[in-house]
């Protein structure tokens, strides 16, 4: 293999057939099992399961990362009083 270069293996950018086919599995046997209804069904069974719902389950589908900027101006400005008006 050349320092550098690629040589044999999947392309750059191509997806895992494995995981591919393993998530495909999955959601075959999520839709056997009763899909969305069945879930919702569990999830108030009992209060455990609404809270593996909200903590474990849901937060999957939020996004990795966020960027968020934060200015502490306004929030110092709240804490001493200033409503931010200067007149």
């Amino acid at each position: 293999m050349a320092l550098g270069k690629k040589t044999g293996g999947r392309l750059p950018g191509s997806p895992n057939r494995m995981t591919s086919e393993v998530r495909d599995a999955i959601l075959r046997v999520a839709d056997d099992l009763g899909g969305p209804e069945r879930m919702l069904s569990w999830a108030r069974e009992a209060p455990e399961n609404e809270k593996i719902f909200w903590s474990r389950i849901y937060p999957k589908l939020l996004p990795r990362d966020m960027n968020v900027a934060v200015t502490q101006t306004r929030l110092e400005s709240l804490v001493a009083g200033d409503d931010g008006d200067n007149d």
